[in-house]
């Protein structure tokens, strides 16, 4: 990028532009409005935030901010990347406006209330300071995100979300069509496992269940173990896009083995993640896009249920007498442990004790 954007609210890019958006069938006039309002837990606050301006929106959320959610700040960029994503989805000429932007580098220009969290204040008391710029990092996300896609897809994507209800239709209708049905009754134990930890730190259970429940689509198409797990992971992603969902439900597919943005920290059969394959170099770029919260906690599901929840030590030990020590089995071992003391972190207590049944399976 060899340009800067610098934007205010006059524009389209600001989350201050008044524009309908449905988030959870929930209509907002404005993307400030529909950030602030998942800022808190209570209903009261919640109604008052949807009557709003931008501007007033903001200034009730710090009068109040004494009743924000405790793990916001561990979720505050993946609410904001979700309502700008919905935001340009849904209203062309806001997506025109940012496509028109091309690669240039995109800053919100916050000088006048110093904002250098979300944007970058160049007053003579911030301009020496660190810009985060959290909301051009995330509005060039976007937009590399949707470019490519046609318009009509958009709307279609709009429409097509996921719920549990016809996500287990997906993987019932995929009975029969591997060498057996273990991988689907391993999806349904990460989606129940997954749901579980999202409700506990006041996420989106149902979401956090459906990426559970799709993270090994691919698998209906076969496995073989020789391939590794590039095709499986490249073969369900496509998959979902096909059938018109967007990358908040595709992307898990791909993201779900991976840790660490890493294409070779994994359960691997292998010293290395076969480069040769022709879909290697997309996946490798792709891993480098930050996880969600959400991919987060499938990745730790993903290491804690065979067709049946365990703990992730005994997973590992399962993992390592099936595929045996590679190069990079230590460093995946590592990350494992790591990944699990963060939701540990954000707990305030051990993870497994949200699961009393886990010691049937010790």
């Amino acid at each position: 990028m060899n340009n800067k954007y610098y934007f205010k609210d006059d524009t389209k890019l600001t989350n201050y532009f008044l524009c309908d958006i449905v988030i959870d069938n929930i209509k907002f006039s404005s993307g400030e409005a529909a950030y602030h309002y998942q800022k808190f837990k209570d209903k009261d606050i919640k109604k008052l935030i949807l009557k709003l301006s931008p501007d007033e929106a903001k200034h009730v959320s710090r009068e109040l901010s004494r009743f924000i959610r405790d793990d916001w700040e561990s979720v505050k960029y993946d609410s904001m990347k979700k309502v700008v994503m919905e935001k340009f989805k849904q209203n062309k000429d806001c997506l025109e406006e940012l496509l028109n932007t091309g690669s240039m580098e995109l800053i919100e220009d916050t000088t006048g209330w110093h904002d250098n969290t979300w944007g970058e204040c160049s007053c003579d008391d911030c301009k020496n300071l660190k810009h985060q710029n959290l909301l051009g990092k995330i509005l060039m996300e976007v937009r590399e995100e949707l470019k490519f896609i046609p318009r009509d897809d958009l709307s279609k994507q709009v429409q097509n979300s996921l719920n549990v209800s016809t996500t287990l239709n997906l993987l019932n209708n995929c009975k029969g069509m591997a060498k057996n049905d273990d991988w689907i009754l391993h999806s349904i134990c990460v989606g129940n496992t997954a749901g579980v930890i999202a409700k506990t730190l006041n996420l989106d259970e149902e979401y956090a269940k459906v990426l559970g429940y799709i993270h090994d689509i691919g698998k209906r198409f076969g496995l073989n173990s020789h391939e590794g797990v590039i095709p499986h992971a490249i073969n369900g992603y496509n998959y979902l896009k096909k059938l018109g969902y967007s990358e908040e439900y595709a992307g898990i597919c791909i993201k779900h083995s991976f840790l660490n943005n890493d294409i070779n920290c994994l359960a691997n059969d292998r010293d290395y993640t076969d480069s040769l394959n022709e879909n290697y170099n997309f996946i490798k770029n792709y891993l480098l896009k930050e996880y969600t919260i959400y991919e987060k906690i499938i990745n730790l599901c993903d290491l804690m249920c065979t067709t049946k929840l365990q703990t992730v030590e005994k997973r590992m030990i399962d993992l390592l007498l099936r595929h045996g020590v590679y190069k990079n089995t230590h460093y995946h071992l590592i990350e494992t442990l790591k990944l699990k003391k963060y939701f540990d972190d954000l707990l305030g207590y051990n993870l497994y004790d949200l699961f009393p049944e886990m010691k049937e399976n010790l």
